[in-house]
């Protein structure tokens, strides 16, 4: 009897401490990340004097939180508890497709509900991220569809929808690894859009 209670008195202080520990320092320090803008070449045939206004990007209420979501067996949405986003996600993908659309089409007139053109634009962008994340086999998936509106006189110009799936496996825990396959989902999703501008080019009556 008096050997276990030694025991447990010897157990019981490094417990208390390991647990003290983890609440002081709250765990592990806390990463943050963006989706930044890549390289994107000038597409043959974009007009340079375009003007562009991406009126909406909306991504699901799930997405809307700064912890990092992926998505585990069973549809299970799990949520990192030391690796954030370091801005709203809508508000991180907003600026980067602007600068993605800029230079895909060699244009600065690129505007955003963050920001105002000094005249109307000649086309007006509307983007839904549908699915954003990694999923439980390890690839990035990017589900979103998007549409093109006339700035003159409203008219729907082209609609059309993607599934982007990474080739490379992120291995489950390697957020640099898993943030670096999302941003190079988001820039193929943003020549996507880029290049539907550009096949769109002609006035709406003579467009194909």
């Amino acid at each position: 009897m008096t050997g276990d209670r030694r025991h447990r008195g010897g157990i019981l202080p490094l417990l208390l401490a390991a647990l003290l520990a983890g609440c002081a320092g709250g765990g592990a320090e806390l990463r943050y990340y963006l989706i930044d803008p890549v390289p994107l070449p000038e597409l043959p045939g974009a007009e340079g004097g375009r003007s562009l206004q991406i009126r909406d990007l909306d991504v699901p209420r799930y997405l809307e939180r700064f912890q990092i979501a992926t998505r585990g067996p069973g549809n299970r949405i799990d949520y990192a508890l030391n690796h954030q986003w370091g801005e709203p996600l809508r508000k991180n993908l907003l600026r980067t497709l602007a600068v993605h659309l800029g230079r895909s089409l060699g244009t600065v007139e690129v505007a955003t509900p963050l920001t105002r053109l000094a005249s109307p634009p000649d086309l007006r962008v509307r983007v839904h991220v549908e699915r954003f994340e990694r999923d439980a086999d390890g690839r990035v998936q990017l589900h979103a569809r998007w549409q093109l509106v006339d700035g003159a006189d409203g008219s729907v110009r082209h609609t059309d929808r993607v599934e982007l799936v990474s080739d490379t496996v992120v291995a489950a825990g390697d957020y640099p690894a898993l943030v670096a396959a999302m941003q190079e989902r988001f820039a193929e999703l943003s020549e996507r859009i880029a290049e539907s501008i550009v096949a769109r080019s002609a006035p709406a009556g003579d467009a194909a």
